[in-house]
């Protein structure tokens, strides 16, 4: 059932590639910040600009997995996988809508006018598009066939696992704009989102839907100008985002068994067809 695209892939060669990847994007943009055109009040040149190099740069994470595809067809969910995903996907879309206040946020930005709107839109792009092609995308892909060749039997969990932890150490990077504790909370809940969106990875078998999202989720007004992340409540956040997590593990583990099933009933197929 895995893409043979995945299979074939040297999965180390794979991570090392994103994290260059990573690393050119984090060098430019610290050396992007001292240049003239980063103290536009609009902030639309550079983030046209950011835009542009992010694109390019999922491109060549694109270039790299060859397909957003990790299964080679549809796979087929238990029933308890669909009741756990609907669970965890309606408390999401709750979050959504109301914690993270998106439809809000939306109307905010468009009430800005059509430059500071398309800023904010390109920025947040420029995030969904470069985070999402690169962590559920390359790092992903390269977890899962390293994952394939140690221990086929949990391979799927263990990538989602190993990407979203991934994802939320990524934001490190920020403590060169914002507080350590701060930055420390932004992984902590970046690594919760990282297994929902690794969820609709797997479930949708594509990267366009959790790009979407989370390109949906950075359309706020902070976005456009880099803003650093604030501090929140560590009960607020635990008692959100800590239930979410185990309940996002639970959906990869159950997704996982599935995908063995297919597995192995694919290769049954095959052996009594030759």
């Amino acid at each position: 059932m895995i893409s043979n695209t995945i299979k074939k892939t040297d999965g180390k060669k794979l991570l090392l590639q994103g994290l260059i990847i990573f690393f050119i994007f984090f060098g430019v943009s610290l050396l992007s910040k001292g240049l003239p055109f980063s103290k536009d009040s609009s902030a639309f040149l550079p983030n046209l600009l950011n835009f542009i190099f992010s694109i390019s740069l999922a491109a060549c994470c694109y270039r790299f997995i060859k397909s957003d595809k990790i299964f080679v067809e549809k796979l087929q969910f238990s029933r308890v996988s669909k009741i756990l995903f609907a669970v965890l996907l309606g408390i999401f879309i709750v979050l959504f809508l109301i914690v993270f206040r998106v439809p809000y946020n939306i109307q905010t930005v468009l009430r800005k006018g059509i430059v500071p709107a398309l800023s904010i839109l390109l920025a947040a792009a420029a995030a969904g598009v470069f985070e999402e092609f690169l962590v559920r995308g390359v790092f992903f892909a390269g977890f899962l066939q390293v994952f394939q060749n140690k221990n086929r039997m949990r391979s799927v969990f263990w990538a989602s696992c190993a990407s979203a932890v991934l994802f939320g150490l990524l934001h490190l990077t920020n403590l060169t704009s914002s507080s350590f504790t701060a930055v420390i909370q932004q992984v902590f809940y970046a690594a919760a989102f990282g297994l929902i969106f690794a969820a609709l990875r797997i479930k949708y078998n594509n990267l366009w839907i959790p790009t979407i999202i989370h390109t949906l989720i950075d359309f706020q007004p902070a976005v456009a100008s880099n803003g650093a992340p604030s501090g929140h409540s560590w009960i607020g956040l635990i008692v959100i985002f800590l239930p979410l997590a185990f309940l996002g593990l639970t959906v990869l583990f159950h997704f996982d068994r599935d995908c063995n099933r297919s597995e192995k009933a694919a290769e049954m197929k095959t052996v009594q067809n030759t």
